[in-house]
């Protein structure tokens, strides 16, 4: 672009000020141009593989709602470099082998609006995704074999780096099942300390049990219920008919 900026003006005399309004109406012009074409954070589309690494800048922002399921290969320079993508409308992405999400390497993944995801390239067709920081909704489901269907269900969420804070509502529908209580539906999967790490608490109306604390059992993306003192893993029909209320923490 050549610059209209005239650089032997202002001269003195009469025309002072108007050659001093000239060059600075010229400057902003020029500026203004400049700033037209320059993207401060880039923009990528969503696509079944949208090209998250050639795009240039360390952080993206992320549109529509097409679900991916790889990246484009990255460049072999680009092997342990990472990318911060912020999705618009929430990033859906199917989990493989290739495509770690949270841990995950199977099932379709929602990663909600206005997150912040990190992309770390562990080799030039394979990618880890990471929800550094998200808060939204999740859907607490019976994972003890018993079909159950919980109802007036009211349950959040906020993950900030490694550690999830869940909180829930829900009805338990009148059951005599005498299988373990196994609530899943976790929106992170439990990482590298396991279901060790899911630990927390429970209310529960007109159920009788005492000592309701929550632990992780067996399972990185679902939680048991212990009662008496934690000596027993509460049942169903322990909180056949009652709303429960209660608060998850674990490092995912």
């Amino acid at each position: 672009m050549t610059s209209q900026i005239d650089p032997t003006k202002p001269a003195e005399g009469s025309a002072y000020t108007a050659d001093l309004r000239a060059n600075l109406l010229a400057a902003k012009n020029e500026i203004e141009t400049l700033q037209a074409g320059v993207s401060f954070m880039p923009t990528v589309a969503s696509a079944t593989t949208p090209d998250i690494f050639g795009a240039a800048g360390a952080t993206i922002n992320y549109t529509g709602t097409t679900t991916a399921t790889s990246f484009v290969a990255c460049a072999a320079a680009q092997i342990g470099s990472t990318k911060t993508i912020i999705p618009e409308t929430g990033a859906y992405l199917t989990a493989s082998a290739n495509l770690i999400v949270d841990g995950a390497t199977s099932g379709d993944k929602l990663l909600p609006a206005d997150s912040i995801i990190q992309v770390l390239a562990l080799s030039t067709t394979k990618f880890k995704v990471t929800t550094i920081s998200a808060y939204g909704l999740w859907t607490p489901s019976d994972q003890s074999g018993a079909g159950l269907t919980f109802t007036g269900v009211s349950a959040s969420y906020a993950k900030t780096g490694g550690l999830v804070t869940l909180n829930f509502a829900l009805s338990f529908p009148t059951t005599a099942s005498a299988a373990a209580v196994l609530i899943g539906g976790l929106p992170f999967v439990a990482g590298a300390f396991g279901p060790a790490s899911i630990q927390g608490f429970i209310s529960a109306t007109t159920s009788t049990i005492t000592a309701r604390g929550i632990y992780g059992g067996n399972s990185a993306a679902a939680f048991n219920i212990d009662k008496n003192n934690a000596t027993e893993v509460a049942k169903n029909v322990d909180f056949s008919g009652c709303i429960l209320y209660g608060i998850v923490i674990y490092r995912a």
